[in-house]
């Protein structure tokens, strides 16, 4: 899949699908039953796609109430790139996706990915997000077009005041304020030509956390295991002169949904991935994809992956084969939408696709990822757990 979206803006809409009325509910035919809660079904209807197919799309069905679902890096505990399979056999889980957008060479993340709570990952863009949510015992998936920022506060004595934040866990620019958290790696792997801050980890979690100044350095810091790197490159300006030793501070988050809806869900969220292309939310069909300036031939018929929700709250992940006339020819980003309806999903979204689509069930990828080589290392995955049984309290 195209890893770098382009900035190419694309004025698509399309009225027509939006005047006509819903495609009809899919037959899904039986079911593999891969674990309490966890239905796989393997879909050839070759009325999927305008060309008549071939086409082979994978989804497994999640009842919401009996199984976990979370982000994860490939590599578990820092950046880089792994496969789907190697990150299920790692969690013990029952079955995975590949997830969000990366940059091919480092598998840095391409937007915002948050894992069990903390943001690995950000983006200035506003391209489409899932966010995972647990209520009640149950998941819940909220889609949405969002614009993540981020700032330093600094706290404590004196003026409280903020500054923005120009990075987690990515390349340090000239000028910038980065911040770095252990999944990075050992060290921040910066040159000696900036200024950091090692920061150690005080109270709170999550985006609650707080954390203060034990040292300060010029570059290529030891990222400590319960704490994080602040680096800027080159001098600092002057706003960051009460950044000394000892004093407190917290990185805060800014999560703005286009729609202007839910926007607690998203600051709430356990775990958030990126995609791109919106596809339904709140049970609507998306009419564009303008605001997400998506390359053209992103549009077009590549393999594809999707992360949604059904009326009834249960949780789908759809892989679409592609690229391998004969067996499968993928999917445009409207057929995408189209399937999405066809199984009553009322909240879908894009995920990363192309080479990079993967599904691993158990020990076995289920799909047929496109690239010669097989399936693709990935920079993060959204895996199915089993979910914990509740401990009795003591005394009982």
């Amino acid at each position: 899949m195209i890893h770098r979206l382009a900035v190419l803006l694309v004025i698509w809409v399309c009225a027509s699908e939006q005047a006509a009325p819903p495609p009809a509910p899919l037959p899904l035919g039986p079911a593999r039953e891969i674990a309490a809660g966890v239905r796989h079904y393997r879909l050839t209807d070759g009325s999927l796609v305008d060309t008549g197919g071939p086409i082979v799309v994978h989804a497994l069905r999640l009842d919401a109430s009996l199984v976990d679902l979370t982000t994860d890096l490939a590599l578990g505990d820092r950046q880089g790139r792994g496969t789907v399979a190697d990150a299920v056999r790692r969690r013990g889980a029952i079955a995975g996706i590949n997830a969000g957008f990366f940059n091919l060479a480092n598998g840095d993340p391409a937007g915002p990915l948050r894992i069990d709570g903390a943001l690995v990952s950000h983006s200035t863009l506003t391209r489409g997000a899932a966010a995972i949510l647990h209520r009640r015992g149950r998941v819940a998936v909220r889609v949405d077009r969002v614009w993540v920022g981020l700032a330093l506060e600094l706290l404590g004595p004196g003026r409280r005041m903020t500054v923005p934040l120009n990075g987690v866990d990515t390349t340090r620019t000239f000028g910038g304020l980065m911040v770095y958290t252990p999944r990075y790696g050992a060290t921040t792997g910066t040159g000696q030509t900036g200024t950091e801050w090692i920061l150690e980890h005080k109270a709170g979690d999550g985006p609650r956390a707080s954390y203060r100044v034990v040292s300060r350095a010029q570059g290529n810091s030891t990222i400590p295991a319960r704490g994080l790197v602040l680096s800027h490159g080159g001098a600092p300006p002057a706003s960051l002169a009460g950044l000394t030793i000892g004093r407190s501070v917290r990185i805060v988050e800014r999560w703005a949904p286009a729609s202007g809806r839910h926007a607690d869900d998203w600051r709430a969220a356990d775990d958030v991935v990126n995609g791109a292309g919106l596809l339904v939310r709140d049970g609507k069909a998306v009419g564009e994809w303008v605001e997400e300036r998506l390359a053209e031939s992103f549009l077009g018929r590549h393999p594809r992956t999707i992360i949604g929700a059904d009326r009834a709250g249960d949780v789908w992940l759809v892989t679409v084969d592609g690229r391998q006339p004969g067996y499968s020819l993928g999917m445009t980003l409207l057929e995408t939408q189209r399937l999405a309806l066809s199984l009553g999903l009322v909240e879908a979204l894009n995920l990363d696709g192309g080479g990079s689509t993967t599904m691993v069930v158990g020990s076995d990828v289920v799909n047929r990822p496109s690239d010669a080589l097989g399936p693709r290392s990935v920079s993060d995955v959204l895996l199915v757990l089993p979910r914990p049984v509740p401990q009795p309290r003591a005394g009982r």
